[in-house]
């Protein structure tokens, strides 16, 4: 299991431009035009840590993480957060969405065994940010595909199982974790 490090995406320290240039260069390892790689989420991404797409809410709940290799400095995944009130449940919940995987993951050059490690330390550093950055009671994790469904089913029932959460359920294409 490789070891990450979920971090915040900003224009200001840097780190957005790291972000860029690392997947700029899987784009290129792989053969293809970082511009086409997945334009519609890397948009939005880019829209919320430049100020060009305005935030649901108020700006401060609403941010770009992404995580990295704590071994090589790659980026692996990135996301976007969203801290929302939503009716029928207690306090704050964090919604994750616009999931997108590295291209060496997409584009099949890294090992298929690790995108489950990412996806897995996804969830770790999204659990760690709803308890300092993003207060909240409950984490909502939009899925990418059909396939997260069938992991994240798979993964929701173990953390349910493991009795560390109040409850973890899938509904549709959410995975819901109750925190206690």
């Amino acid at each position: 299991m490789v070891d990450f490090t979920i971090c915040s995406l900003e224009l200001d320290d840097g780190t957005w431009s790291a972000f860029e240039a690392d997947w700029k260069a899987q784009c290129a390892k792989a053969g293809e035009g970082y511009d086409d790689y997945a334009p519609n989420s890397l948009d939005v991404l880019r829209g919320i840590v430049d100020g060009r797409v305005p935030p649901v809410g108020p700006p401060d709940r609403v941010g770009v993480s992404a995580l990295r290799s704590d071994e090589d400095g790659c980026f692996y995944a990135a996301c976007m957060l969203n801290l929302v009130r939503l009716p029928r449940l207690t306090g704050m919940t964090l919604r994750v969405r616009h999931v997108i995987v590295s291209p060496l993951i997409d584009f099949g050059i890294m090992d298929p065994n690790l995108y489950a490690d990412v996806l897995i330390g996804l969830v770790g550093g999204v659990i760690h940010i709803s308890e300092s950055i993003f207060e909240a009671n409950n984490i909502h994790f939009h899925l990418r595909s059909p396939a997260d469904i069938d992991f994240f089913r798979a993964f929701g029932k173990a953390l349910d199982g493991a009795d560390v959460f109040r409850s973890v359920q899938n509904h549709g294409a959410w995975l819901h974790i109750e925190k206690t």
